[in-house]
């Protein structure tokens, strides 16, 4: 409540996949709740995931439904051992993609469909946290296709001179550095 009357966003990280289920639960009942009239409320989701790509669109049809914003941080992902670990130790597939590759594939996939939501819709927004200077290109390129007076927020780990280089290349483009 506090958040929505200052104005603050709220980034909820995400965790093992095990762990993710209730954190999602939790996270889309304050959307429900808070992201009414703006994006408050941010769930995060792994794109090193399997089920990312679904979580997401999932997520999205249910905004539409319900008429709520929404928010989203996409992540790569920083369990990628203990999720594999797990999976081997209790039997089960392992949650993760299995190559880097199919890791980046997975994040412009789910990247590219949140940014046709921004297009058509007042109710989406994205925080791109990533350290990858392609993936951040790949936003900036697809970002000059969507635009529609929002910014756009990138995780400055990357550093000044890759936000630099791709900014060059897009000198209309409001960004937010993160970091």
């Amino acid at each position: 409540q506090r958040a929505t009357e200052t104005g603050v966003r709220l980034m909820v990280d995400a965790e093992q996949s095990y762990f993710q289920p209730a954190i999602s639960h939790l996270t889309l009942e304050m959307q429900r709740r808070f992201n009414r009239e703006r994006a408050i409320i941010f769930n995060t989701y792994q794109c090193y995931l399997k089920e990312a790509y679904n979580n997401v669109t999932v997520d999205v049809e249910l905004s539409r439904r319900e008429g709520w914003h929404f928010s989203t941080k996409l992540v790569r992902g920083a369990y990628m051992e203990q999720e594999r670990e797990r999976a081997a130790k209790f039997g089960y597939e392992d949650p993760i993609n299995p190559t880097y590759e199919k890791t980046n594939e997975m994040y412009h996939r789910c990247l590219d469909y949140i940014l046709e939501e921004i297009k058509h819709s007042q109710k989406a927004s994205v925080m791109v946290a990533s350290h990858n200077e392609d993936t951040i290109k790949f936003t900036l390129r697809r970002w000059g296709l969507v635009r529609r007076g929002r910014c756009l927020a990138l995780q400055w780990d990357v550093g000044h001179a890759v936000a630099a280089r791709c900014l060059c290349s897009f000198p209309n483009t409001k960004v937010w550095l993160a970091g």
